[in-house]
């Protein structure tokens, strides 16, 4: 309809009107290209909106976790302090110096260990085995990948968030990365000197005949001071971890989009 306008204007050259129908043409595509960059842009917004709240979903799952395995770690911690103690030896110092995932935490500090827990006298026969087993961290981000492998992380107009919460998760990485060598060789060879003495590391056994062993065998005995060391800087690292979740949870919304 307007290009025959035009047509027709241009035979009877009536320039005003070519001009007038020319400004018409423009303006009208300026509005269309303002109107279909508005619905795009609200378009993002509603995804970004349903990103951070699934990210806040996910992430206060993973601040419970975390401390699941604190507390687990704690056990470990203090259970083991306990059957070196009556084993006759040196208690373990209260702090690890053993070196920590690099971008979690100062590699040359001093890592206490946090406070014991309260546990009954009547759990003594499973002390070797809340020792030896300490759960681990299991991630939940998967809304974090989806931003990640599809590019829509840059749809996040906070950019320092965006930020904070890559950080979050490249520490995370670094944890479950610790877990998975250097903890985790730790524990497999505390296992392997407890089955030598004929214990069962996942389950009950007698706590007089393990302070014996503790007593008897310094290879038993360094293994446990090794993963009294690997779970005060677990500790240390995955509260570390919590604060930055919930430092993050803090700048997400807390209800359904």
């Amino acid at each position: 309809m307007i290009l025959r306008r035009i047509t027709e204007h241009v035979k009877a050259q009536n320039w005003t009107a070519v001009a007038l129908d020319f400004v018409i043409v423009v303006v009208g595509v300026f509005i269309g290209i303002q109107v279909s960059n508005l619905n795009a842009a609200r378009a993002d917004h509603v995804r970004e909106a349903r990103y951070l709240n699934n990210l806040a979903v996910e992430i206060r799952e993973e601040v419970v976790a975390l401390d699941e395995v604190m507390l687990a770690h704690r056990a470990r911690i203090t259970v083991i302090d306990r059957m070196l103690t009556d084993a006759g030896g040196a208690p373990p110092r209260r702090e690890s110096r053993m070196s920590a995932p690099a971008n979690a935490v100062d590699v040359a500090r001093k890592f206490p260990a946090p406070e014991f827990l309260p546990i009954a006298e009547d759990e003594r026969e499973y002390f070797l085995n809340y020792g030896i087993l300490a759960r681990t961290f299991n991630e939940k981000n998967t809304t974090f990948r989806t931003l990640q492998s599809t590019g829509d992380i840059t749809i996040l107009r906070d950019e320092t968030l965006a930020l904070d919460i890559s950080d979050y998760y490249a520490n995370i990485e670094d944890l479950i990365y610790f877990e998975g060598g250097t903890a985790r060789h730790a524990r497999d060879a505390t296992t392997a000197v407890a089955r030598r003495h004929g214990f069962n590391p996942f389950g009950e056994n007698s706590y007089d005949l393990v302070v014996t062993a503790l007593r008897e065998d310094p290879e038993f005995t360094a293994s446990l001071r090794a993963l009294y060391n690997v779970s005060i800087l677990n500790h240390f690292v995955i509260a570390n971890l919590k604060r930055e979740a919930e430092e993050i949870l803090a700048r997400l919304p807390d209800g359904e989009v």
